[in-house]
């Protein structure tokens, strides 16, 4: 059976229930049924943000990582802590700026270092049963002996602790329950399936 495409949605109206930072949106739709009818128009709503990249910042010659640690408003609840543990991530929101620079300016604006190189592993989307966030994600070889102890940007209200960890320190850290974020989970379960790779320069 041929994948479905963006043809079998019918958008019949959409409702901006609030727009700001991000946008709420109601969508009255329909679509097609595997068997070739078309449902009934139904109500979702969305929750819509600017595109999302993200990196791993990782010290190749000597085996560490490089997470920032920060204040996050949808982390109030947590019974830890609303600093949460991350890497390096920004919105796509400056005119003009691909995603590949953009991310390169956010690793050197929340951590103060030069990527020597930096790839994409992949994009995906956040949670697109209510949020069309998508996210791109990379890595970036950087000499992390370059690092400060603090970064970000005060006129953003950025206030980040920089921390560099040894590989087995960022992994341990994951598994106690310390990084609590999907995107760095995401990044650093990639890592220890492609670090051996990596550090071949394969």
């Amino acid at each position: 059976m041929q994948k479905k495409t963006r043809d079998a949605v019918s958008i019949k109206q959409i409702h901006t229930i609030y727009k700001g930072h991000s946008a709420l949106r109601q969508y009255d739709v329909a679509i097609e049924y595997y068997d070739g009818s078309t449902s009934e128009v139904f109500q979702r709503e969305c929750l819509e943000k600017h595109h999302v990249a993200g990196v791993l910042p990782y010290d190749v010659a000597q085996d560490k990582v490089v997470l920032i640690e920060q204040f996050r408003i949808g982390a109030l609840a947590d019974p830890h802590s609303p600093w949460q543990i991350e890497i390096v991530a920004g919105i796509v929101d400056k005119a003009g700026e691909s995603i590949t620079d953009m991310a390169a300016r956010e690793l050197q604006e929340e951590t103060g270092l030069v990527a020597i190189a930096m790839q994409p592993i992949y994009d995906y989307w956040v949670s697109p049963g209510g949020c069309n966030e998508q996210v791109s994600l990379f890595w970036a070889n950087v000499d992390s002996d370059e690092a400060p102890a603090f970064c970000g940007l005060k006129d953003e209200h950025e206030d980040i602790r920089v921390l560099v960890v040894t590989y087995e320190e960022a992994q341990a850290m994951m598994q106690r329950g310390e990084i609590r974020n999907s995107l760095t989970i995401i990044a650093l379960q990639w890592l220890a399936l492609h670090k051996e790779r990596i550090k071949k320069g394969s």
